[in-house]
């Protein structure tokens, strides 16, 4: 069985505190309740597609489980105590800071006797049959090197051996938050080590987790990857203290560049990765300004409602409850994607079409094209897509390909669903559509010889604004669903006489041979 993955990290830096770089955590406690909001809608949905009788615990649906900062404490409440999403909620709501006048908002001592009250006396380690595995990242203070983390793991790997501390202590650490909080002080007495706030090194953990997952789970691949943030809220400019400003500056740009890192790691792996993220209406809000919960609760709930949330939801609650790492199999016959043909090794000219395209695909990246080649049947549409998905190919213009033959309904469907079972995200054409709704890469679909009138190609097209679209048709009016359109007619003279040439395999250089392939081109060109 593949191994499911939940990193609850923290997004970017916040605008609203002035001055200190160090009043700046981690998109802020308060913030982080969306992480539960989003993980308790994917809990409900879990319940629904396997048919339970009550909503689930995290910890019997992903093997592994990390957290920095106050993400950190909500992993360890949810694998380490084995908690539900509610009873999580609880005790996160116990972390908020109690304002008496005169004192610190945020006072170590309370915040760590809360984290006491919380977590008991209980050692890190988790030697329970039926435990959920989990670390929390923080980071040394002599060594404030946002690339170097320190793990308080519940297990041990083949490398290192498990976190000798307790729960709180490893949860008072990961929190740490220069500016905010004290240092953590772990270890023997006359040993001790102190540690500062994960999200300092590693707001985003997901690419932790993957190494991890690798030592902890040796043979037995990714099949889910759930990685939370706590909103995009807006790089800030730096202030006059230097001290953390090379620190900052990494914190400002480190989730956006890991879940890149991320993507690109995973390419052409079978493996089902969704980030979720509130990127609207708490990006203004005071992190630690607990009486804003409301608010982020409101617009969390108005993100899982957007129709592209809701398309992530559907592929990642159907990965999450099939985890199954095997062969896709069709009866006895192993199902393979449907390569895009390679153009004709005589394939001349149309350099014109072909640098339109490229110009168009390039253009405004991240935004959905759709492009439309049509024409008479035999004017050369699908040898032109064929050439242009080689040479984008050699480009690595784009990150996948898929050619789907759509001569019709039985056709698309039949080629949507194959891509489905090879990525692993279902067996329908539905199933690949809402997959593909749901990634954020540049990805190509080529629809070729869409010819049938009758076809209602539209209903074929993944939601969501991202990825590209090529069609080849015989039918002009499929324009409609195009923003690029170019109608084939007859090559270029010169184009012609060079592929009349190279198929009689003349030498097209010879002047004499040219002009007698120019009086037969103009023959033909005449009887059409």
């Amino acid at each position: 069985m593949g191994v499911r993955l939940l990193s609850l990290g923290n997004s970017g830096l916040n605008n609203h505190f002035p001055d200190s770089l160090t009043r700046h955590p981690d998109g802020g406690e308060a913030l982080t309740i969306s992480h539960l909001r989003i993980l308790e809608r994917i809990m409900y949905q879990i319940k629904q597609e396997d048919r339970l009788k009550e909503i689930p615990l995290p910890c019997d649906y992903f093997e592994l489980i990390c957290g920095s900062g106050i993400g950190g404490i909500i992993a360890l409440l949810l694998a380490r105590h084995r908690m539900s999403v509610k009873d999580a909620t609880n005790e996160f709501l116990k972390l908020k800071p109690e304002k008496t006048i005169g004192e610190d908002q945020f006072s170590t001592s309370k915040f760590e006797k809360t984290l006491q009250h919380i977590f008991n006396t209980e050692e890190m380690e988790d030697t329970s049959p039926d435990r959920c595995n989990v670390f929390v990242c923080a980071m040394r203070k002599v060594n404030m090197n946002a690339g170097s983390p320190q793990l308080f793991r519940s297990y041990g790997t083949r490398l290192e051996p498990v976190s000798d501390c307790m729960i709180w202590e490893a949860a008072r650490a990961t929190s740490a938050t220069p500016g905010l909080f004290k240092s953590m002080a772990i270890g023997l007495s006359g040993l001790k080590q102190e540690y500062v706030g994960g999200d300092l090194c590693c707001k985003n953990p997901t690419l932790l987790i993957l190494e991890e997952a690798n030592l902890l789970f040796p043979g037995r691949p990714a099949t889910v990857i759930l990685s939370l943030g706590s909103g995009h809220a807006r790089t800030i400019g730096l202030s006059k203290k230097q001290g953390l400003d090379k620190v900052t500056k990494a914190i400002a740009t480190d989730s956006q560049r890991t879940h890149q890192e991320v993507q690109s790691r995973l390419h052409g792996i079978p493996c089902t990765y969704i980030r979720l993220n509130v990127q609207q209406g708490i990006q203004d809000l005071v992190p630690h300004d607990w009486d804003q919960l409301g608010t982020v609760c409101a617009q969390t709930d108005n993100y899982l409602r957007g129709k592209e949330t809701e398309a992530n939801l559907k592929v990642l609650v159907k990965a999450i409850c099939n985890p199954q790492v095997t062969a896709v199999q069709s009866g006895t016959t192993a199902v393979h994607l449907k390569v895009c043909p390679a153009p004709n090794i005589r394939f001349t000219g149309r350099h014109e079409i072909l640098k339109s395209l490229g110009e168009y695909f390039d253009k405004d990246p991240g935004k959905r094209h759709i492009a439309l080649l049509h024409g008479l049947g035999g004017a050369g549409k699908s040898q032109i897509a064929f050439k242009f998905v080689a040479e984008c190919a050699d480009m690595q213009r784009f990150c996948e390909i898929y050619f789907i033959d759509s001569t019709s309904h039985q056709t698309i469907e039949t080629d949507l669903a194959t891509i489905a079972q090879v990525r692993k995200v279902g067996a329908t054409a539905e199933d690949c559509l809402l997959w593909l709704a749901a990634r954020r890469t540049n990805y190509l679909l080529v629809y070729n010889n869409a010819d049938d009138v009758s076809l209602n190609l539209g209903q074929y097209f993944p939601g969501g604004s991202g990825g590209n679209i090529l069609i080849t048709s015989r039918n002009p009016k499929l324009c409609n669903h195009a923003d690029f359109e170019h109608k084939v007619g007859q090559m270029e003279l010169k184009d012609a006489i060079d592929l009349l040439l190279m198929t009689a395999r003349y030498d097209i250089t010879i002047f004499n041979n040219r002009e007698i392939a120019r009086e037969i081109v103009q023959v033909l060109h005449s009887q059409s």
